[in-house]
């Protein structure tokens, strides 16, 4: 047991960083659990329990990882590319492929590969979850009405907002801020299902 209390240290990676540890593509561990032993070989897992073991505290321990995944990342042509794309993405989810494709200066085929090998999904899905992501945050910040919302985000209108979150999350916008507001309220965790 390391000294000081026993935690849990969660790594988030964006998804077109993901691959760049061990140049694992996303697809082998989507939708999966998967262990520190399906991604690293038993000396660096090893190592990282030596590291964590001698970090005196918890901002030591979360130095240690920190430093445990950057030394083992890896840099392959297409992660520049992805990275890229995903960047674009990010600030406008309602840019067209090809515009992308022609930015990054490869056909849309080539992106959509690409891009799908590096995160699991094709770079329009990834527009369309980053725009719902916008939605949401936009709804949470209590930002307008969901009219306003929809076109601020990208929406033709508030029922192709409602149609296109209910295809993806499988309930409207204003049910799943309810549920989750009344979840964090009660501070209950979220359901599995």
């Amino acid at each position: 047991r390391p000294n000081g209390a026993v935690g849990v240290i969660i790594v988030r990676l964006r998804p077109e960083s993901a691959r760049r540890l061990k140049g694992l593509s996303i697809n082998e561990l989507f939708d999966s659990a998967a262990s520190l032993a399906d991604v690293f070989p038993s000396w660096d897992i090893s190592l990282l329990d030596e590291m964590l073991l001698e970090a005196g505290d918890p901002a030591a321990r979360i130095a240690a990882v920190q430093r445990f995944l950057l030394s083992r990342l890896t840099e392959r042509d297409d992660d520049m590319l992805v990275r890229r794309a995903a960047r674009w993405l990010r600030h406008d989810p309602n840019v067209a492929m090809r515009d992308v494709a022609s930015r990054l200066d490869i056909s849309e085929r080539h992106l959509s590969r690409t891009f799908r090998n590096a995160i699991g999904t094709t770079p329009k899905q990834f527009a369309r979850i980053v725009r719902l992501s916008k939605v949401v945050a936009a709804a949470r910040r209590d930002r307008g009405s969901w009219t306003e919302i929809a076109l601020d985000c990208g929406y033709t209108d508030q029922s192709h907002l409602v149609n296109e979150f209910s295809a993806m999350v499988g309930t409207s916008p204003a049910a799943l801020l309810r549920m989750t507001s009344l979840r964090i309220r009660r501070n209950e965790p979220a359901s599995p299902s």
